[in-house]
C-alpha cells in the first residue's frame, strides 16, 4: 500500500484525534493484557469519545504533524452588520 497523505480534515476533528492518541499513550502498557489497545478504548476512550474500534485504530495511525499541516479551518464569518432591534432609530 502506497504512503499517501492523510485528506485534508477539520482542525476540531484533528484535536479529537489528538486527545484520543494522548488518552492511549497514557494508558497503553505493551505486554498488559488488561491495558492492551482494545481494553483502553473499551475503558477509557469510548467513554470519553463514543467511536468504535475500527475508528480508534484509524485515528490512533494518524500521524498529527502531518496532519496538522492539511487542516482546514473554520470559515465562520464575522457579523459585519448588526441588526437594528425594533426599539431602536
Amino acid at each position: 500500500m502506497k504512503n499517501t497523505p492523510p485528506p485534508p480534515m477539520h482542525e476540531n476533528r484533528l484535536r479529537q484525534i489528538q486527545r484520543v492518541q494522548e488518552l492511549a499513550k497514557l494508558y497503553y502498557e505493551p505486554g498488559r493484557l488488561d491495558r492492551c489497545m482494545a481494553e483502553v478504548w473499551r475503558r477509557y476512550v469510548y467513554r470519553v469519545y463514543p467511536i468504535c474500534y475500527e475508528t480508534f485504530r484509524r485515528w490512533m495511525a494518524v500521524d498529527i504533524q502531518v496532519a496538522a499541516q492539511r487542516v482546514v479551518t473554520a470559515k465562520s464569518k464575522p457579523l459585519r452588520y448588526r441588526e437594528k432591534t425594533l426599539f431602536e432609530p
